[in-house]
């Protein structure tokens, strides 16, 4: 959320989950925990259910062409890192040494 309002120029100051899923939160302090009720465990499990009636959308638009990186699973990074095919340094702009 933090990062999606800084897109369009927003800077939070404040983010407070307030519910998850049909659960709301109240005035739970932060760390807290507590055991769900017979009512609550009722409405996540209905919101389970209607979630996974929906049709997924599996085509997503996309306003630019992806990147080969993009396109890259996580663990086809992770195994080209691993044999050092994938540098994490960006390189220098001047284009002299590091």
């Amino acid at each position: 959320m933090r990062r999606l309002l800084a897109r369009v120029g927003h800077r939070v100051q404040r983010l407070t989950r307030v519910a998850i899923g049909p659960i709301r939160l109240g005035e739970m302090p932060a760390g807290t925990v507590r055991r769900l009720t017979s009512e609550e465990i009722k409405k996540l499990r209905a919101y389970v259910r209607q979630a996974e009636q929906k049709p997924h959308n599996n085509q997503k638009r996309l306003d630019r062409p992806a990147t080969r990186q993009a396109v890259l699973s996580w663990r086809d990074r992770k195994q080209q890192a691993a044999a050092g095919k994938h540098s994490a340094k960006k390189p220098n702009r001047r284009g002299g040494q590091r």
